[in-house]
């Protein structure tokens, strides 16, 4: 009866497990709207100022009703147009393309015969306060990750009119579910990481994924927001104000990630006590609506704003203006970066030395270190993809901190180089000036003529580029990159490769490569290197190269047994794959029995081999792992 009943268990889960997938895969992949976005409106009075309400995940306009009623008071000659879009759990929805078809319909609507609209207001509440905002960067056409983005076009008539983006609870650095809000439960916390376990395996809930900090969709955002404003600010052209009701006891969302200061120094943060992220539109709540709604009102009230930056001004931020120039050192798998430091000071040597000694400090090198990272986690794309996503916060932030900065350039080291790389064909927005590579572990057939402008897009124009120029030093000697990488290659991968020991493929990458400096895998991080690294990155001089050509840690020849090795890469993992099983194979072969028997005494019957195997074989990947996410 007990085995009937748990086979009996086992298919119930099993079935609903399955059903439960299938729903997500099912409302995933085509439970959307076409269009994704859609929108009525509801006319005021004179109809003099539109109001753009824009909802949250799981949301619909419905979630506006007492945000409605205020609107109505405040301003009743106003039109209000509520937007809907596929919010569900599991939408794939493209928040992009939501933005891009938001715009269209703004567009419209402040065409319609008839209407004069003086202003228009976009208020977004949740995940829609990233959306307003990029709504807006859409329509003034700084739509540079858009792929059909034609650069020439004018801004949206609509732009124009925007005097004022009100954002409720917004998410403006994105979500982090490795640094939950302060005031999130425990369980929330459990379910937030399961969600996005089971989303990432089905590949659905895209949509809510893109709000996490540093995807693409946030991160390109961030850089285009500054971007524009300073660009506006150049030309003296105005650009809206920003105004954020922020709850004091968000549960979603960390005031940090809901403040971004660096990016948002303009933003007017009000903060609304006894608030949360689900409450900040609820107005009825008996001990704190009153205040939430009176704190709406004066976000959106005609006229200035001189009241509420007296009351709320913008929070300071450390601003280094005198900074000229950025220089990225990246480290790589199983590094202390240790070295980094060294190439700091020679870096800032020599830069001083070309500008002359005394004055600010011009040049600002980011030494950042997203920790040590091991060989288990680099096997895996998406503990790799961590990194990059971090990578790409701190350069928003250096964007930011830095605003006379006029170039970024970039060293990087082993995994350091996957991190641009891999943040290149993901991030449209990032744009780099010189690039050294050492220890690569960047496919060979990386695409480097379009980031360095000399592809040309589907219309026929030449694609702007985002890379100045790079310089990859190839090992002679470098096995790690010829054994390892080199195998996800062989194996069709386009995201891990062997450029650090092969060189790159594109003409483009060939024009500066050094090949072969003398050594292995951190042999292009030798001080007697560090003069060709210097005056290629700050001077783009190959002088030092042509110095260098003739001394001992330059050859022009791979080590030849590594090189024919690396040939038969996939024969190196087959034997390191047999030697792991088999030595398991013996381990719990022997180790068994003896535990079998110790598990038998301790339980007063007679000896479990099988048991005893189990437990060896748990030690034995225990360790296995252990090993791997430690070396």
């Amino acid at each position: 009866m007990k085995r009937k009943t748990l086979k009996a268990i086992a298919w119930v889960v099993a079935i609903t497990t399955l059903g439960f997938i299938g729903y997500a895969e099912v409302s995933g992949r085509w439970l959307w709207m076409s269009p994704l976005c859609r929108a009525t409106v509801e006319p005021g009075g004179s109809g003099d100022a539109l109001f753009v309400l824009i909802h949250g995940f799981q949301g619909s306009p419905e979630d506006f009703g007492d945000v409605r009623r205020a609107i109505r008071d405040e301003r009743p000659d106003a039109d209000v147009m509520a937007v809907q879009f596929s919010a569900h759990t599991f939408s794939n929805a493209d928040p992009a393309r939501i933005a891009a078809e938001l715009s269209d319909l703004i567009e419209a609507q402040v065409g319609s015969p008839g209407k004069g609209y003086k202003s228009v207001t976009l208020i977004g509440y949740s995940m829609g306060a990233p959306l307003a905002r990029k709504t807006l960067i859409y329509g003034c056409n700084e739509a540079d990750d858009d792929p059909a983005w034609n650069p020439d076009a004018p801004p949206k008539e609509w732009t124009r009119l925007v005097d004022r983006v009100v954002l409720l609870a917004g998410m403006n650095r994105g979500m982090r579910l490795d640094q939950p809000a302060a005031d999130m439960p425990l369980a929330k916390q459990i379910h937030r990481r399961f969600g996005k376990t089971f989303a990432r395996l089905t590949d659905t809930a895209r949509l809510v994924r893109s709000f996490e900090a540093g995807e693409p969709f946030i991160a390109d955002l961030r850089v285009q927001w500054m971007r524009t404003a300073r660009r506006r600010a150049e030309k003296h052209e105005p650009w809206p104000a920003v105004i954020q009701l922020l709850g004091t006891i968000d549960d979603v969302v960390s005031t940090d990630d809901n403040r971004d200061v660096s990016v948002t120094q303009d933003f007017i943060f009000v903060p609304v006590r006894g608030t949360g992220h689900l409450s900040v539109l609820d107005f009825r709540d008996p001990a704190y609506g009153a205040e939430r709604e009176r704190k709406f009102r004066s976000a959106i009230a005609a006229g200035d704003l001189a009241d509420l930056l007296k009351r709320y001004p913008p929070v300071p931020v450390g601003l280094d203006p005198n900074v000229e120039r950025i220089v990225f050192v990246m480290h790589g798998i199983r590094d202390m970066a240790d070295w980094t430091a060294d190439v700091e000071v020679f870096l800032k040597e020599a830069y001083t030395k070309e500008k002359g000694f005394g004055g600010p400090e011009a040049l600002k090198v980011i030494k950042s270190s997203y920790g040590y990272f091991p060989m288990g986690p680099f096997l895996l794309y998406g503990d790799r993809q961590r990194n990059v996503r971090w990578f790409m916060d701190q350069y928003t932030e250096a964007l930011a901190r830095y605003p006379n900065a006029k170039q970024v350039d970039f060293i990087g080291h082993s995994n350091g180089t996957y991190i641009l790389a891999s943040a290149l064909e993901r991030y449209k927005t990032l744009r780099v000036g010189r690039v050294v590579f050492a220890g690569s572990v960047v496919p060979r057939a990386y695409d480097w003529s379009s980031k360095l402008g000399r592809g040309k897009d589907r219309s026929g124009r030449d694609v702007p580029g985002r890379v100045l120029s790079i310089r990859n030093y190839v090992g002679s000697a470098d096995w790690v990159v010829g054994f390892f990488p080199r195998f996800f290659e062989w194996c069709g991968s386009r995201d891990v490769g062997s450029a650090g020991f092969n060189g790159f493929l594109d003409d483009g990458a060939k024009d500066h490569e050094v090949k072969f400096v003398t050594g292995g895998h951190s042999c292009a991080l030798d001080p007697r290197n560090y003069p060709s690294i210097v005056d290629f990155l700050l001077f783009q001089s190959d002088t030092p190269e042509k110095e260098a050509a003739g001394t001992p840690y330059r050859t022009k020849e791979r080590t030849a047994w590594i090189y024919n090795l690396s040939q038969f890469c996939w024969a190196v993992w087959l034997g390191l794959t047999a030697t792991i099983l088999a030595l398991g194979w013996l381990i719990v072969s022997l180790a068994g029995v003896r535990l079998g028997g110790r598990i038998g005494e301790l339980l007063g019957g007679p000896a479990r081999p099988r048991a005893g195997k189990a437990a060896a074989l748990a030690a034995y990947v225990a360790v296995l792992l252990a090993i791997l996410y430690s070396y």
